[in-house]
């Protein structure tokens, strides 16, 4: 005959135990997923704003380095999608207008509402549409070949807007405009 050891311990967790467990971590997860939603939106938004400075750059670069003109265009068919394009002028005397996406040969750098999701702009074709980088002095200028001020491009989500402004040579930078939610590590306009 055989007695159980009454002081042997406890090797397996009880259904009540599991349960317990499963709700606080469920509980957990309820509060913690707004928050979640709001840092990835915050990163979509700031992370578009740094890629379209790299895009400045690189169309910056290549108008000097390759001595030719390049066109900034901004393109949105529709409230959801937009595409902003670097791209080689044919010819310098060609004015950069039109609404056809550029061709491939000629794009120099690009980003797309398919690279970044749920962000949009509220003044960018009329700040970006028609303006170019003059590869004789290397800066910024508009249609009438004057030299623009800082071009600013405000970059929205539901929650938040940030605001992308370039220099006339070049330089970029990213800031929160007054009135907006601040977001950590983008200071204030």
């Amino acid at each position: 005959m055989t007695f159980s050891n009454p002081l042997k311990k406890q090797t397996a967790f009880t259904l009540i135990e599991l349960l317990v467990v499963l709700s606080v971590v469920g509980i957990l997860a309820v509060i913690a997923l707004p928050s979640f939603s709001k840092m990835i939106e915050r990163w979509r938004l700031v992370s578009t704003g740094n890629k379209l400075a790299t895009t400045f750059a690189n169309a910056r670069s290549d108008a000097i380095a390759q001595n030719t003109r390049v066109c900034i265009r901004y393109i949105a068919p529709n409230g959801t999608q937009w595409g902003i394009w670097a791209y080689r002028s044919s010819s310098a005397l060609t004015a950069c207008s039109g609404t056809a996406v550029p061709t491939a040969t000629a794009v120099v750098s690009s980003v797309n509402s398919d690279q970044l999701r749920a962000v949009s702009f509220s003044n960018a074709s009329t700040l970006l549409n028609n303006s170019f980088i003059d590869p004789t002095r290397g800066v910024w200028t508009a249609s009438d070949s004057s030299v623009t001020n800082t071009l600013s491009v405000d970059l929205l989500s539901t929650n938040y807007t940030v605001r992308l402004s370039v220099s006339p040579l070049g330089r970029a930078s990213l800031c929160v405009p007054s009135g907006s939610t601040s977001i950590s590590g983008v200071s204030a306009c």
